[in-house]
Formats: structure tokens, C-alpha cells, sequence
């Protein structure tokens, strides 16, 4: 969102912030990855009354989240590419591991 100069909002629910990215900037990252990392960027973050986490859900999630970065990554390291019209970018701009 602040590669298309948009305003970020206050919100950790994954499916939230991809769907405030314009489509032509979007990552092709499904839904159903992100409805499974929300638990743990939102469910684990504030008291409510939530499912537990089962034991499969919690080992899914690494492969999941590892999922998610490798479509991303790169997407955000081209974007940062192509706002440093100066060169390539500083190495404190890209992405780290």
C-alpha cells in the first residue's frame, strides 16, 4: 500500500490489507493462506473468545507464512527497484530474510 501511495490502516487482518491494494498491484497470494496466518496476526494479538489453534493448524502455519513471502518478496523488491530511478536500491531499502 505504500508503494501505491496509499494510506495504511490500523489492522493486522491480512485479508483486509490485500484486498485495499489496487488489482493491478496485488499479489496473486489466496485467501485461504492469509484466513490462516489471521490467526496468528490477529486472533493471538487481542483477547476475545477464539477457536484454538490446533496442533495441525500450528505446523501448517510456517509453510504457509513461507508461502505467502516467496510470492512477495519479490514483488517488493522489484517495486523498490523501480522507485530508485537513481539506480538500484540501497541495501537498507530491500526486503531482509
Amino acid at each position: 500500500m505504500i508503494c501505491c501511495c496509499l494510506p495504511v490502516p490500523r489492522s493486522h487482518d491480512l485479508i483486509e490489507l490485500l484486498h485495499r491494494i489496487p488489482l493491478n498491484n496485488r499479489p496473486d497470494v489466496s485467501e485461504a493462506s492469509l484466513a490462516s496466518l489471521n490467526r496468528y496476526a490477529v486472533e493471538t494479538r487481542y483477547p476475545g473468545d477464539w477457536d484454538i489453534i490446533s496442533r495441525r493448524e500450528a505446523e501448517d502455519a510456517p509453510d504457509s507464512a513461507r508461502l505467502v513471502r516467496e510470492i512477495v518478496r519479490p514483488l517488493l523488491v522489484e517495486r523498490m527497484r523501480q522507485t530508485h530511478t537513481d539506480g538500484p536500491p540501497h541495501n537498507e531499502d530491500v526486503p531482509r530474510d
